[in-house]
């Protein structure tokens, strides 16, 4: 009998932190099954600084889908790179895209340097390393650039109102990751 009295308090009590303030947006990053190898690092990145942008990542049960798709690598100079990446984020789907909300085209250019890796102020490199046990360096650094510039897009995308949801709660301006 105690243990359903516990039970039934914490029940109540996980209610009312979602009533007041204590509920996340939850989404879940997405690729297409022919870009899954090529987008790994980037979506972990992605899914790294959304986290530290105040979101939930999801597998299921999400209120947006964000969907990372048409990447492109190019080499500009010898430690120079530039990304072309599509992002969508769209309401609810299971396997396939729906119509999306909001699309950005995004157009992103980074410097490969391993010195970035000596440290590790995020902890992005411990978490790479622990999601992917092959991961190359350059696949990190480029994981960095890539994840902040897209999650800082979203995260923006909610605090200007062009994605209009009341659960959204902004962050305190010294935990934004730029």
């Amino acid at each position: 009998m105690k243990k359903h009295k516990i039970l039934f308090f914490l029940l109540i009590l996980s209610g009312f932190s979602t009533l007041y303030g204590g509920y996340k947006i939850k989404i879940d990053v997405k690729t297409h099954f022919k870009e899954k190898v090529k987008l790994r690092a980037v979506k972990e990145g992605v899914i790294f600084y959304l986290k530290k942008s105040g979101f939930e990542v999801v597998e299921s049960g999400e209120d947006y889908s964000l969907w990372l798709e048409d990447y492109v690598e190019k080499r500009v100079f010898i430690d120079k790179y530039k990304v072309n990446i599509t992002v969508k984020l769209s309401y609810p789907t299971a396997f396939f895209e729906k119509p999306p909300i909001y699309k950005i085209d995004e157009k992103i250019s980074f410097k490969y340097s391993p010195e970035l890796l000596d440290v590790d102020e995020t902890g992005l490199w411990k978490y790479l390393k622990e999601k992917i046990d092959d991961i190359k360096k350059k696949d990190m650094v480029k994981s960095h650039f890539v994840g902040r510039k897209i999650a800082y897009d979203i995260y923006f995308l909610f605090r200007e109102g062009k994605i209009k949801d009341k659960r959204f709660k902004p962050i305190k301006k010294q935990k934004i990751i730029r």
